[in-house]
């Protein structure tokens, strides 16, 4: 799933960096996303989580704030 992420305080970092891991990011991109969070930047970004609402509770626990981005489905077109 694609997220946005932004973080007013990160409290923990080292848990932060290990979720992201844990979801599909490698500890160097885990890395790059926590400067840029409290650089005070949006990162946009892609998981591999099985429950948006379950890892948007495990994000907020850690201070940081993810917004789902939603994909249209894509549409099948006839063309004559």
């Amino acid at each position: 799933m694609s997220m946005i992420l932004r973080a007013s305080e990160i409290a923990r970092p080292v848990d932060l960096a290990r979720l992201l891991a844990r979801n599909g990011q490698s500890l160097r991109e885990a890395h790059d996303i926590l400067q840029r969070l409290a650089a005070g930047e949006r990162v946009a970004i892609k998981l591999q989580a099985a429950k948006a609402a379950r890892l948007g509770a495990e994000l907020a626990k850690l201070g940081v704030t993810a917004r789902v981005i939603a994909v249209p489905a894509k549409r099948r077109i006839t063309l004559r």
